[in-house]
């Protein structure tokens, strides 16, 4: 079973291990922000603007915490 100090410490190593990233929607140039979990080492997904709805397609990669590499790109419809 789990302590409550062992929860909250668990809490913030996991909020460690993820960054807002700003950018500009490679579809409408809205600025929009989007979290990525740097505890995976490279992630590719499809996520949809927050002002034009359009899908865009997020990849990057992280290594030991830190964001790496990071692109936005349009979906074609």
């Amino acid at each position: 079973m789990m302590e409550e100090d062992d929860f909250e410490a668990d809490s913030l190593l996991y909020r460690n291990f993820q960054q807002l990233v700003h950018l500009k929607c490679p579809a409408c140039w809205a600025s929009i922000s989007v979290m990525v979990d740097l505890s995976v080492q490279a992630q590719t997904y499809i996520e949809d603007c927050e002002v034009c709805c359009r899908p865009m397609e997020i990849s990057y990669q992280a290594a030991e915490g830190r964001l790496m590499q990071f692109e936005a790109r349009a979906l074609e419809q």
